[in-house]
């Protein structure tokens, strides 16, 4: 059929002239009867062989359209496959791109945090200074007031010593007094006045620390 690639049979015997007799026989022979024979068989032959070409080209034909549609359809398969991994590594790309934008933004709030971190941190620092410092202080006025606690506590037992000692005179004179008042009216001894207002005197510069007996 036209167009189908395949070879009418009688396409040849239509165009082709009929060829000269195979046998190498002049023509003014050919049409004896035993040539005839002769050129007949050969002309079939040719034919027969001219037949069979036509159909293997006809079949090679039928292959060769077969072979580039398989091949149609590979290259079909292979654009497809192709388009389908640029695509592919199309999307990678814009994720790998938005991945590694985020992690750039990460970076960059890491970096931001760490500036406040470091501001806080050198904040700290210096409050961490000023209280050593105020601990430092404090320290030393501790140290004073162990210092003044120490002299009170000497002073404490100073006065506990005159105090002891005041009691002891204390005592000394009220048996002094009973003594000397044994019988008597305090009113009508002048001296007994005059032993008490001696005795609150020297009680109270002893309390004072102006006078040391």
């Amino acid at each position: 059929m036209p167009g189908s690639g395949e070879i009418p049979l009688n396409h040849h015997r239509a165009n082709i002239r009929e060829p000269m007799p195979l046998t190498g026989v002049p023509p003014a022979f050919d049409r004896t009867p035993g040539f005839e024979a002769i050129d007949r068989i050969a002309r079939d032959g040719f034919w027969e062989i001219l037949e069979k070409t036509a159909g293997i080209l006809n079949q090679n034909d039928i292959y060769v359209t077969e072979i580039e549609d398989r091949t149609k359809e590979e290259v079909a398969k292979l654009k497809q496959q192709l388009i389908e991994s640029e695509k592919l590594h199309l999307e990678e790309e814009l994720k790998s791109k938005a991945e590694i934008s985020m992690l750039k933004e990460q970076m960059r709030n890491l970096e931001i945090k760490c500036g406040q971190t470091d501001t806080k941190l050198e904040a700290k620092m210096k409050l961490l200074d000023m209280t050593e410092a105020k601990l430092s202080a404090l320290l030393k006025e501790i140290g004073v007031l162990h210092t003044q606690i120490d002299k009170t506590e000497a002073k404490n037992k100073e006065y506990e010593a005159m105090i002891e000692e005041l009691e002891r005179e204390a005592s000394e004179l009220r048996s002094r007094l009973v003594e000397f008042t044994k019988g008597k009216d305090e009113s009508s001894v002048p001296l007994l006045h005059a032993l008490k207002e001696d005795w609150q005197d020297k009680t109270l510069c002893k309390f004072d620390g102006s006078e040391h007996l």
